[in-house]
């Protein structure tokens, strides 16, 4: 069963990787994951690790809180 809360995480994360011009790809490149692994997080079928958390929102420049919880700083 997919969680709710990773869905909307997941959601999140797509939106600001497209809004940054990044392809699923090129942002699994830079986080040194497979992109099948970026493809679940966006699905929301997997519940990421906070170092990747963390990667994501540095290389797209919003806090974890937005990540998570959609809250700006």
């Amino acid at each position: 069963m997919i969680d709710e809360t990773n869905k909307e995480i997941g959601r999140r994360i797509q939106n600001l990787r497209k809004s940054a011009g990044l392809s699923e790809d090129r942002l699994a490149e830079l986080l040194e994951i497979p992109v099948s692994f970026l493809g679940f997080t966006e699905d929301g079928k997997c519940n990421p690790p906070i170092k990747i958390l963390m990667g994501i929102s540095n290389i797209l420049n919003v806090s974890l809180d937005y990540i998570a919880f959609e809250e700006n700083e």
